[in-house]
């Protein structure tokens, strides 16, 4: 045997539970975890219900307006307001087109429009369907 074997070596900082951040080991570090979503459930499901109108709104936009429409600014004028100055380019450029041509059958446009339109799709129809419904269940539930 050598002389390592026999004892612990921790890095302080390096891993939870170990000899850093604080936490004397994983299972006191899992059980503050679910202690703290314990009582901030109703927080969580209320961020929750948020993000999943917020992916409806996202959805039912890229339903209404078709990817020509949104080039042309008809939903901001929708709400009586003036289409911005043209994007300077972010990761986001041409994701609202992408989307409209995902929600229209046109997958291959939405493609060539924005790449990530092809995750960020199904993510939002995820919001929608998993997470608003548990969110608001979460709510409607009796504190125990």
């Amino acid at each position: 045997m050598s002389a390592w074997s026999d004892r612990a070596v921790t890095v302080p900082g390096a891993c939870p539970g170990r000899g850093g951040w604080g936490a004397p080991s994983w299972p006191a570090g899992r059980a503050a975890v679910a202690s703290l979503l314990r009582r901030e459930r109703r927080t969580l499901a209320w961020l929750g219900v948020l993000a999943g109108v917020a992916a409806f709104v996202v959805l039912a936009g890229s339903l209404a307006f078709s990817p020509a429409e949104l080039a042309a600014g008809a939903h901001w004028r929708a709400f009586g307001l003036q289409p911005p100055a043209p994007c300077p380019g972010c990761p986001f450029c041409g994701m609202s087109r992408a989307f409209a041509a995902t929600s229209h059958g046109q997958p291959l446009y939405a493609w060539q429009l924005n790449p990530g339109s092809w995750l960020l799709y199904p993510a939002v129809w995820l919001a929608v369907l998993g997470l608003l419904p548990v969110s608001l269940s979460t709510l409607c539930q009796r504190s125990r």
